[in-house]
């Protein structure tokens, strides 16, 4: 997600888990993510894409954001509240409005079997952006402090100046947002390509399994989103100590999202095993 913009601008107040300065991984994360994954789909599928969309798909992987403002129905889409007590979202009922597993199912189904080629463009912008939200621990949170937006810490002048940040006091969906990914970029002088370029992870599981571990980053006691591990100020140490998740979460999500989509677009692929990857009932 500065990254300068890596998942946008939202605008909707108590409806929303993210504040309108807490872009979702913000642009260029969303970009880096979109990206992988059009390097890694197989030619017949980057060939159907290209031509489903009018815009790169790094670009279109932001839409989804830019939107908010005009469809704030879908602001549910992007996220999935969490409590303490939860281990797995398995078994979890959905709510009403939708969630960030119901809507990766059904922009599934519409990419995979819709007759529409703008209903299924428009179900690939969505996909592109939402695999990516899901890999943010912060977008599976807990709905009481609004996925990490009520949680404040404040910035040392000295750490401001680092990350090129104006504001005294941030959010930790901010932080994981964006922050780590800007300290990294800026600590290293490298691009986000060039950070993720090294990293070694194995695209596995479904959305729901993606989403479960989000729920155990949560608990990570490093972490301090717990409850009774929370922080006051932002350091510096924070930062470094968790620049190498957030390289394996963009990555992931980039491979995973490159897996989902050759299974719902390859035809040599897309009648084995498209339902488990993109299953969220």
């Amino acid at each position: 997600m500065s990254i300068s913009r890596f998942f946008c601008l939202f605008t909707c107040l108590h409806a929303l888990l993210v504040t309108p300065s807490a872009n979702a991984w913000w642009q260029d994360g969303h970009s880096a993510i979109c990206d992988l994954a059009l390097r890694s789909v197989t030619p017949s599928v980057r060939e159907q894409m290209e031509q489903l969309l009018t815009e790169p798909f790094s670009e279109a992987c932001s839409w989804a954001d830019d939107i908010r403002p005009e469809r704030p129905d879908t602001s549910p889409w992007h996220y999935i509240n969490s409590t303490p007590e939860l281990l797995s979202f398995r078994e979890h009922s959905r709510p009403e409005q939708g969630d960030i597993l119901t809507a990766i199912h059904r922009q599934s189904e519409l990419l995979q079997h819709s007759k529409d080629p703008n209903q299924r463009a428009e179900a690939l912008r969505w996909l592109g952006h939402l695999v990516g939200d899901l890999h943010q621990p912060m977008h599976v949170a807990f709905e009481n402090d609004r996925g990490g937006n009520r949680y404040q810490l404040a910035l040392s002048p000295q750490l401001r100046q680092r990350l090129d940040e104006d504001r005294p006091v941030v959010n930790m969906h901010a932080v994981w947002d964006g922050l780590i990914l800007r300290y990294a970029m800026a600590k290293s002088g490298k691009s986000i390509a060039q950070l993720i370029a090294g990293t070694d992870v194995e695209p596995i599981g479904d959305a729901i399994t993606w989403a479960d571990e989000g729920l155990v980053l949560l608990r990570e006691p490093g972490l301090h989103y717990w409850p009774g591990t929370r922080l006051e100020t932002l350091s510096e140490d924070y930062l470094a100590a968790h620049q190498e998740l957030i390289l394996q979460r963009l990555t992931l999500a980039g491979l995973r999202l490159a897996k989902l989509l050759n299974a719902l677009m390859d035809d040599s692929t897309k009648h084995h095993g498209a339902s488990d990857e993109s299953s969220s009932h």
